[in-house]
Protein backbone atom coordinates (compact mmCIF):
# COMPACT_ATOMS: atom_id res chain seq x y z
CA UNK A 1 0.00 0.00 0.00
CA UNK A 2 1.21 3.47 -0.72
CA UNK A 3 2.04 5.76 1.93
CA UNK A 4 2.57 9.47 1.95
CA UNK A 5 5.04 11.73 3.85
CA UNK A 6 4.04 13.68 6.05
CA UNK A 7 7.14 17.40 6.06
CA UNK A 8 7.96 18.92 9.42
CA UNK A 9 6.20 21.81 8.32
CA UNK A 10 2.80 20.35 7.60
CA UNK A 11 0.10 22.27 8.82
CA UNK A 12 -2.27 21.11 11.51
CA UNK A 13 -4.51 21.89 13.85
CA UNK A 14 -7.33 21.66 16.03
CA UNK A 15 -10.45 22.62 17.63
CA UNK A 16 -11.79 22.68 21.45
CA UNK A 17 -15.28 22.46 21.97
CA UNK A 18 -15.36 23.54 25.77
CA UNK A 19 -19.23 23.52 26.98
CA UNK A 20 -20.88 26.21 28.58
CA UNK A 21 -24.44 26.88 30.01
CA UNK A 22 -26.82 29.50 31.16
CA UNK A 23 -29.59 29.78 32.94
CA UNK A 24 -32.38 28.30 30.56
CA UNK A 25 -35.38 30.36 31.28
CA UNK A 26 -33.27 33.68 29.26
CA UNK A 27 -34.48 33.28 25.52
CA UNK A 28 -32.23 33.02 22.72
CA UNK A 29 -33.45 35.92 21.47
CA UNK A 30 -31.75 37.72 24.64
CA UNK A 31 -28.22 36.98 22.97
CA UNK A 32 -27.03 39.17 20.33
CA UNK A 33 -23.55 40.26 18.87
CA UNK A 34 -24.00 43.41 21.43
CA UNK A 35 -24.03 41.32 24.55
CA UNK A 36 -20.45 39.29 23.55
CA UNK A 37 -19.02 42.84 24.25
CA UNK A 38 -16.19 41.82 22.28
CA UNK A 39 -15.25 42.64 18.91
CA UNK A 40 -16.35 40.37 16.32
CA UNK A 41 -15.07 39.31 12.50
CA UNK A 42 -16.38 40.91 9.91
CA UNK A 43 -19.07 38.73 7.68
CA UNK A 44 -20.22 36.59 10.31
CA UNK A 45 -21.11 32.85 8.84
CA UNK A 46 -24.09 31.62 9.40
CA UNK A 47 -24.89 28.19 11.19
CA UNK A 48 -25.35 26.39 7.59
CA UNK A 49 -23.50 23.98 5.79
CA UNK A 50 -23.73 22.79 2.33
CA UNK A 51 -23.47 19.26 3.50
CA UNK A 52 -27.02 20.29 5.55
CA UNK A 53 -30.19 19.58 3.66
CA UNK A 54 -32.24 22.53 3.60
CA UNK A 55 -34.50 21.31 6.62
CA UNK A 56 -31.55 21.43 8.46
CA UNK A 57 -30.01 24.67 7.50
CA UNK A 58 -33.94 26.16 7.86
CA UNK A 59 -33.71 24.72 11.14
CA UNK A 60 -30.20 26.33 12.55
CA UNK A 61 -31.81 29.96 10.29
CA UNK A 62 -30.05 33.34 12.29
CA UNK A 63 -33.42 34.67 13.00
CA UNK A 64 -34.72 31.37 14.73
CA UNK A 65 -34.81 30.25 18.17
CA UNK A 66 -32.36 26.87 18.10
CA UNK A 67 -28.77 28.36 17.57
CA UNK A 68 -26.54 31.85 17.40
CA UNK A 69 -22.73 31.27 16.45
CA UNK A 70 -20.06 34.38 16.32
CA UNK A 71 -16.74 34.55 15.25
CA UNK A 72 -14.71 36.55 17.53
CA UNK A 73 -12.43 38.85 15.80
CA UNK A 74 -9.01 38.10 18.96
CA UNK A 75 -5.13 38.68 17.68
CA UNK A 76 -2.80 35.44 17.29
CA UNK A 77 -1.77 36.22 20.96
CA UNK A 78 -4.79 36.78 22.96
CA UNK A 79 -4.10 33.68 25.18
CA UNK A 80 0.16 33.98 26.57
CA UNK A 81 0.87 30.74 27.92
CA UNK A 82 4.66 30.75 29.90
CA UNK A 83 6.55 27.59 31.64
CA UNK A 84 9.29 28.53 34.05
CA UNK A 85 9.12 32.46 32.28
CA UNK A 86 9.30 31.07 28.88
CA UNK A 87 6.45 31.55 26.68
CA UNK A 88 5.44 28.71 25.10
CA UNK A 89 5.04 28.05 21.65
CA UNK A 90 1.22 27.57 21.31
CA UNK A 91 -1.04 30.16 19.15
CA UNK A 92 -5.14 30.09 20.19
CA UNK A 93 -7.00 31.75 17.08
CA UNK A 94 -10.54 31.51 15.76
CA UNK A 95 -13.18 32.27 18.50
CA UNK A 96 -16.13 31.07 17.98
CA UNK A 97 -19.18 31.12 20.53
CA UNK A 98 -22.28 29.03 19.36
CA UNK A 99 -25.81 29.40 21.87
CA UNK A 100 -28.16 27.12 21.72
CA UNK A 101 -31.83 27.58 23.12
CA UNK A 102 -32.30 25.47 26.49
CA UNK A 103 -29.14 26.71 28.17
CA UNK A 104 -26.58 25.04 26.58
CA UNK A 105 -23.38 26.87 24.63
CA UNK A 106 -20.11 26.16 23.60
CA UNK A 107 -16.64 28.05 22.92
CA UNK A 108 -13.91 26.51 20.43
CA UNK A 109 -10.91 27.37 20.32
CA UNK A 110 -8.26 26.41 17.38
CA UNK A 111 -4.96 25.84 17.64
CA UNK A 112 -2.62 25.42 14.47
CA UNK A 113 1.00 23.82 14.45
CA UNK A 114 3.37 22.56 12.53
CA UNK A 115 3.67 18.51 12.55
CA UNK A 116 7.28 19.09 14.32
CA UNK A 117 5.73 20.48 17.26
CA UNK A 118 3.31 18.24 17.98
CA UNK A 119 5.34 16.84 21.38
CA UNK A 120 4.58 20.31 22.84
CA UNK A 121 0.41 19.87 21.96
CA UNK A 122 0.58 16.65 23.40
CA UNK A 123 2.39 18.11 26.42
CA UNK A 124 -0.14 21.09 26.89
CA UNK A 125 -3.11 18.79 27.28
CA UNK A 126 -2.08 15.49 28.43
CA UNK A 127 -4.22 12.90 26.95
CA UNK A 128 -3.01 10.48 29.15
CA UNK A 129 -1.70 11.09 33.21
CA UNK A 130 -1.58 14.54 34.28
CA UNK A 131 2.01 16.17 34.30
CA UNK A 132 1.78 18.96 36.96
CA UNK A 133 3.79 21.62 34.79
CA UNK A 134 0.36 20.98 32.04
CA UNK A 135 -2.22 21.32 34.80
CA UNK A 136 -0.49 24.71 36.03
CA UNK A 137 -0.51 25.52 31.89
CA UNK A 138 -4.20 24.28 31.41
CA UNK A 139 -5.30 26.42 34.55
CA UNK A 140 -3.62 29.45 33.07
CA UNK A 141 -5.61 28.55 29.69
CA UNK A 142 -8.52 28.26 31.27
CA UNK A 143 -8.39 31.83 33.77
CA UNK A 144 -7.75 33.75 30.46
CA UNK A 145 -10.66 32.15 28.64
CA UNK A 146 -12.69 33.20 31.63
CA UNK A 147 -11.13 36.44 32.59
CA UNK A 148 -11.09 37.83 28.91
CA UNK A 149 -14.07 36.25 27.01
CA UNK A 150 -16.89 35.27 29.26
CA UNK A 151 -16.54 37.31 31.75
CA UNK A 152 -17.36 39.78 28.93
CA UNK A 153 -20.27 38.35 27.98
CA UNK A 154 -24.05 38.84 29.30
CA UNK A 155 -26.11 37.09 29.64
CA UNK A 156 -23.08 35.14 31.36
CA UNK A 157 -22.02 31.99 29.66
CA UNK A 158 -20.59 29.67 32.45
CA UNK A 159 -18.75 26.52 32.46
CA UNK A 160 -20.90 23.16 31.96
CA UNK A 161 -18.70 21.59 34.59
CA UNK A 162 -19.23 22.64 38.01
CA UNK A 163 -17.27 23.20 41.14
CA UNK A 164 -18.16 20.73 43.25
CA UNK A 165 -15.36 21.90 45.66
CA UNK A 166 -16.32 24.27 49.10
CA UNK A 167 -12.91 26.18 49.24
CA UNK A 168 -11.53 27.76 45.96
CA UNK A 169 -7.59 27.75 46.65
CA UNK A 170 -5.25 27.16 44.17
CA UNK A 171 -5.11 23.54 44.20
CA UNK A 172 -9.38 23.27 43.37
CA UNK A 173 -8.90 25.52 40.52
CA UNK A 174 -6.03 23.96 38.64
CA UNK A 175 -8.10 20.36 39.40
CA UNK A 176 -11.03 21.87 37.42
CA UNK A 177 -9.23 23.73 34.94
CA UNK A 178 -7.83 20.19 34.11
CA UNK A 179 -11.27 18.83 34.39
CA UNK A 180 -12.71 21.07 31.65
CA UNK A 181 -9.61 21.23 29.44
CA UNK A 182 -9.60 17.29 29.52
CA UNK A 183 -13.26 16.63 28.90
CA UNK A 184 -13.37 18.91 25.99
CA UNK A 185 -14.05 17.30 22.97
CA UNK A 186 -11.77 18.28 20.23
CA UNK A 187 -11.92 18.04 16.53
CA UNK A 188 -8.00 17.40 15.06
CA UNK A 189 -7.75 18.46 11.04
CA UNK A 190 -4.53 18.46 8.90
CA UNK A 191 -3.37 18.72 4.89
CA UNK A 192 -2.22 16.00 3.40
CA UNK A 193 0.81 16.27 0.17
CA UNK A 194 -1.86 14.34 -2.44
CA UNK A 195 -4.74 12.68 -2.76
CA UNK A 196 -5.42 9.02 -1.22
CA UNK A 197 -5.18 6.14 -3.48
CA UNK A 198 -7.26 3.76 -0.96
CA UNK A 199 -9.38 4.32 2.43
CA UNK A 200 -6.67 1.88 4.45
CA UNK A 201 -4.11 4.42 3.10
CA UNK A 202 -6.34 7.49 5.32
CA UNK A 203 -6.49 5.46 8.56
CA UNK A 204 -2.77 6.16 9.92
CA UNK A 205 -2.70 9.61 9.34
CA UNK A 206 -5.83 10.00 10.68
CA UNK A 207 -5.41 7.63 13.77
CA UNK A 208 -1.98 9.57 14.44
CA UNK A 209 -3.96 12.83 14.39
CA UNK A 210 -6.46 11.48 17.12
CA UNK A 211 -3.41 10.33 19.40
CA UNK A 212 -1.46 13.35 19.06
CA UNK A 213 1.81 11.99 17.80
CA UNK A 214 3.30 12.76 14.00
CA UNK A 215 2.12 12.06 11.12
CA UNK A 216 4.57 9.57 9.64
CA UNK A 217 4.40 7.53 12.89
CA UNK A 218 3.79 3.94 12.75
CA UNK A 219 1.51 3.83 15.37
CA UNK A 220 -0.83 0.72 16.63
CA UNK A 221 -3.21 0.76 20.22
CA UNK A 222 -5.03 -2.74 20.10
CA UNK A 223 -6.82 -1.54 23.13
CA UNK A 224 -8.83 0.85 21.96
CA UNK A 225 -11.94 -0.17 21.06
CA UNK A 226 -14.29 3.09 20.51
CA UNK A 227 -12.79 3.69 16.83
CA UNK A 228 -14.68 4.24 13.28
CA UNK A 229 -13.46 5.33 10.02
CA UNK A 230 -14.73 6.97 7.64
CA UNK A 231 -13.78 8.70 4.22
CA UNK A 232 -15.68 10.10 1.17
CA UNK A 233 -16.40 8.51 -2.18
CA UNK A 234 -14.02 8.05 -4.90
CA UNK A 235 -13.41 10.65 -7.59
CA UNK A 236 -14.59 8.98 -11.05
CA UNK A 237 -11.68 11.05 -12.62
CA UNK A 238 -8.58 10.42 -11.27
CA UNK A 239 -10.21 7.27 -8.63
CA UNK A 240 -8.67 8.53 -5.62
CA UNK A 241 -9.86 10.04 -1.99
CA UNK A 242 -10.07 13.77 -0.84
CA UNK A 243 -10.52 13.05 2.91
CA UNK A 244 -11.00 10.98 5.46
CA UNK A 245 -11.22 10.50 9.26
CA UNK A 246 -10.97 8.75 12.41
CA UNK A 247 -13.97 8.93 15.22
CA UNK A 248 -13.80 8.19 18.75
CA UNK A 249 -15.00 8.90 21.88
CA UNK A 250 -13.00 11.94 22.85
CA UNK A 251 -11.87 13.19 19.12
CA UNK A 252 -12.78 13.60 15.60
CA UNK A 253 -10.25 13.42 13.18
CA UNK A 254 -9.92 14.74 9.70
CA UNK A 255 -7.36 15.08 7.05
CA UNK A 256 -7.81 16.39 3.70
CA UNK A 257 -6.19 16.53 0.22
CA UNK A 258 -4.43 20.02 0.23
CA UNK A 259 -7.37 22.58 -1.61
CA UNK A 260 -5.04 26.00 -0.68
CA UNK A 261 -8.11 27.42 1.68
CA UNK A 262 -7.11 27.52 5.18
CA UNK A 263 -7.67 24.72 7.48
CA UNK A 264 -10.34 26.66 9.87
CA UNK A 265 -12.33 27.14 6.33
CA UNK A 266 -11.48 23.77 5.38
CA UNK A 267 -12.80 22.55 8.62
CA UNK A 268 -15.90 24.87 8.92
CA UNK A 269 -18.53 21.87 7.74
CA UNK A 270 -17.38 18.99 9.97
CA UNK A 271 -17.19 21.69 12.63
CA UNK A 272 -20.91 22.26 12.53
CA UNK A 273 -21.95 18.71 12.49
CA UNK A 274 -19.54 17.97 15.47
CA UNK A 275 -21.11 21.01 17.16
CA UNK A 276 -25.04 19.55 16.66
CA UNK A 277 -24.41 16.00 17.93
CA UNK A 278 -22.37 18.29 21.24
CA UNK A 279 -25.35 20.06 21.97
CA UNK A 280 -27.70 17.15 21.78
CA UNK A 281 -25.01 15.26 24.89
CA UNK A 282 -24.53 18.51 26.78
CA UNK A 283 -28.47 18.89 26.56
CA UNK A 284 -29.43 14.72 27.20
CA UNK A 285 -26.69 15.26 30.04
CA UNK A 286 -28.21 18.73 31.90
CA UNK A 287 -32.14 17.57 31.56
CA UNK A 288 -29.81 13.75 33.10
CA UNK A 289 -28.57 15.73 35.79
CA UNK A 290 -32.14 17.49 36.83
CA UNK A 291 -33.79 14.02 36.90
CA UNK A 292 -31.44 13.13 39.15
CA UNK A 293 -31.65 16.16 41.42
CA UNK A 294 -35.13 15.73 41.68
CA UNK A 295 -34.93 12.23 42.57
CA UNK A 296 -32.40 13.61 45.45
CA UNK A 297 -35.25 15.84 46.76
CA UNK A 298 -37.81 13.07 46.96
CA UNK A 299 -35.25 11.12 48.93
CA UNK A 300 -34.28 13.95 51.22
CA UNK A 301 -38.29 14.37 51.78
CA UNK A 302 -38.39 10.88 52.77
CA UNK A 303 -35.20 11.63 55.33
CA UNK A 304 -36.72 14.41 56.67
CA UNK A 305 -39.06 12.35 58.39
CA UNK A 306 -36.10 11.07 60.89
CA UNK A 307 -33.89 14.33 60.42
CA UNK A 308 -33.02 16.41 64.05
CA UNK A 309 -35.06 20.11 64.07
CA UNK A 310 -30.75 21.47 63.67
CA UNK A 311 -30.58 19.24 60.63
CA UNK A 312 -34.36 20.50 58.94
CA UNK A 313 -33.03 24.05 59.47
CA UNK A 314 -29.69 23.37 57.90
CA UNK A 315 -31.70 21.70 55.32
CA UNK A 316 -34.43 24.36 54.73
CA UNK A 317 -31.50 27.70 54.34
CA UNK A 318 -29.80 25.21 52.21
CA UNK A 319 -32.66 25.49 49.62
CA UNK A 320 -33.78 28.57 50.13
CA UNK A 321 -30.58 29.53 49.02
CA UNK A 322 -30.81 27.38 45.69
CA UNK A 323 -32.99 27.65 42.37
CA UNK A 324 -36.43 25.68 42.92
CA UNK A 325 -36.06 22.09 41.28
CA UNK A 326 -37.83 21.68 38.46
CA UNK A 327 -41.36 19.60 38.50
CA UNK A 328 -42.22 16.48 37.24
CA UNK A 329 -43.97 18.08 34.14
CA UNK A 330 -41.71 20.57 33.23
CA UNK A 331 -38.52 17.65 33.20
CA UNK A 332 -41.28 15.18 31.29
CA UNK A 333 -41.67 18.23 28.77
CA UNK A 334 -37.65 19.40 28.28
CA UNK A 335 -37.18 15.44 27.78
CA UNK A 336 -39.83 15.36 24.72
CA UNK A 337 -39.04 18.33 23.25
CA UNK A 338 -35.32 16.63 23.38
CA UNK A 339 -36.28 13.35 21.91
CA UNK A 340 -38.83 14.89 19.43
CA UNK A 341 -37.61 17.75 18.15
CA UNK A 342 -34.02 18.43 19.19
CA UNK A 343 -32.63 14.35 18.33
CA UNK A 344 -32.09 14.29 14.61
CA UNK A 345 -31.68 11.59 12.63
CA UNK A 346 -28.75 11.07 10.30
CA UNK A 347 -31.12 11.14 7.63
CA UNK A 348 -32.37 14.72 8.69
CA UNK A 349 -29.11 15.92 8.62
CA UNK A 350 -27.42 15.65 5.32
CA UNK A 351 -28.40 14.17 1.57
CA UNK A 352 -24.32 12.81 1.88
CA UNK A 353 -24.13 8.84 3.31
CA UNK A 354 -20.72 9.11 4.57
CA UNK A 355 -21.66 12.70 6.53
CA UNK A 356 -24.39 10.57 7.72
CA UNK A 357 -22.30 7.94 8.60
CA UNK A 358 -20.04 10.16 10.47
CA UNK A 359 -22.99 11.86 12.49
CA UNK A 360 -24.36 8.16 13.15
CA UNK A 361 -20.84 6.94 14.73
CA UNK A 362 -20.34 10.96 16.32
CA UNK A 363 -23.62 10.02 18.54
CA UNK A 364 -22.73 6.37 19.39
CA UNK A 365 -19.28 7.03 20.00
CA UNK A 366 -20.32 9.99 21.93
CA UNK A 367 -22.47 8.59 24.01
CA UNK A 368 -25.38 10.83 23.25
CA UNK A 369 -27.56 7.52 22.05
CA UNK A 370 -27.33 5.84 25.63
CA UNK A 371 -27.50 9.36 27.35
CA UNK A 372 -31.53 9.85 25.50
CA UNK A 373 -32.06 6.05 26.40
CA UNK A 374 -31.28 6.87 30.06
CA UNK A 375 -33.38 10.11 29.87
CA UNK A 376 -36.55 8.24 28.75
CA UNK A 377 -35.99 5.19 31.40
CA UNK A 378 -35.86 8.10 34.02
CA UNK A 379 -38.28 9.57 33.54
CA UNK A 380 -40.70 6.72 33.10
CA UNK A 381 -39.44 5.82 36.59
CA UNK A 382 -40.09 9.54 37.85
CA UNK A 383 -43.47 9.35 36.12
CA UNK A 384 -44.39 6.16 38.20
CA UNK A 385 -42.95 7.70 41.27
CA UNK A 386 -45.27 10.97 40.73
CA UNK A 387 -48.26 8.39 40.07
CA UNK A 388 -47.77 6.63 43.71
CA UNK A 389 -47.51 9.77 45.37
CA UNK A 390 -50.30 11.13 43.47
CA UNK A 391 -52.51 7.91 44.58
CA UNK A 392 -51.17 7.85 47.87
CA UNK A 393 -52.29 11.66 48.61
CA UNK A 394 -56.00 10.93 46.66
CA UNK A 395 -56.35 7.84 48.81
CA UNK A 396 -56.20 10.06 52.06
CA UNK A 397 -58.56 12.85 50.55
CA UNK A 398 -61.10 10.16 49.70
CA UNK A 399 -60.48 8.68 52.83
CA UNK A 400 -61.53 12.27 54.96
CA UNK A 401 -64.20 12.61 52.29
CA UNK A 402 -65.69 9.57 53.43
CA UNK A 403 -65.42 9.90 57.05
CA UNK A 404 -67.10 13.10 56.75
CA UNK A 405 -69.65 11.62 54.17
CA UNK A 406 -70.50 8.88 56.87
CA UNK A 407 -70.64 11.08 59.52
CA UNK A 408 -73.15 13.04 57.44
CA UNK A 409 -75.41 10.45 56.22
CA UNK A 410 -75.34 9.32 60.39
CA UNK A 411 -76.76 12.87 61.13
CA UNK A 412 -79.22 13.21 58.39
CA UNK A 413 -80.55 9.60 59.32
CA UNK A 414 -80.65 10.95 63.30
CA UNK A 415 -82.41 14.23 62.08
CA UNK A 416 -85.07 12.05 60.19
CA UNK A 417 -85.32 9.80 63.17
CA UNK A 418 -86.06 12.75 65.07
CA UNK A 419 -88.51 14.65 62.14
CA UNK A 420 -90.90 11.46 61.96
CA UNK A 421 -90.38 10.44 66.07
CA UNK A 422 -92.45 14.18 66.30
CA UNK A 423 -95.18 12.24 64.49
CA UNK A 424 -96.07 14.78 62.84
CA UNK A 425 -98.42 14.75 59.48
CA UNK A 426 -96.59 17.01 57.10
CA UNK A 427 -93.02 15.25 58.17
CA UNK A 428 -94.96 11.40 56.87
CA UNK A 429 -96.23 12.84 53.81
CA UNK A 430 -92.80 14.83 52.82
CA UNK A 431 -90.48 11.45 54.03
CA UNK A 432 -93.22 8.86 51.89
CA UNK A 433 -93.31 11.46 49.04
CA UNK A 434 -89.82 11.77 49.16
CA UNK A 435 -89.41 7.97 48.80
CA UNK A 436 -91.89 7.92 45.87
CA UNK A 437 -90.21 10.16 43.82
CA UNK A 438 -86.65 8.12 44.13
CA UNK A 439 -88.38 4.84 43.31
CA UNK A 440 -89.83 6.58 40.60
CA UNK A 441 -86.74 7.82 39.32
CA UNK A 442 -85.02 4.96 39.92
CA UNK A 443 -87.49 2.89 37.88
CA UNK A 444 -86.96 5.25 34.85
CA UNK A 445 -83.44 4.92 35.01
CA UNK A 446 -83.66 1.27 34.66
CA UNK A 447 -85.96 1.36 32.07
CA UNK A 448 -84.06 3.36 29.94
CA UNK A 449 -81.21 1.48 30.73
CA UNK A 450 -83.16 -1.85 29.64
CA UNK A 451 -83.93 0.02 26.46
CA UNK A 452 -80.63 0.74 25.58
CA UNK A 453 -79.18 -2.43 26.06
CA UNK A 454 -82.20 -3.93 23.63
Amino acid sequence: MHKQFFPTGTRRGMFMILPLKYDSRIPLLNFSADSLNLPIAENQPNFQSADFIQLMNHKCASDGNFVRRWVLNLPSDFIKLTNQGELVPLAFTNFQVFIFNHGIAFLTVYLEYPNSETSTVYKFFQPGYTVQAGAELRASFINQIQSEVLDHINPRLEWFTDNHHEDNDADTNIYLSDLITKDAYRMNVAYAPSRFTSPEELQQPTYNLHRMVDLNREFTDSSEHDLAYVTGAKDVDDEHYGWGCAITSQELSYVYAPNGAPLPTRANDDLLLLILVMYQKYESMSINEKIHSRYMIINEKIHSRYMSINEKIHSRYMKANERSPASIRQLKQEALQLIAYETLAPSQISRWNNVCEIYRNLLNLTGVDETITEVKDKVTLLTDEQDRSDAARDNAISMVITVFGLVSIISAILQTVDYLDSRSPVMWISFIGSLVVVLVFGIYLGMRWTHKRG
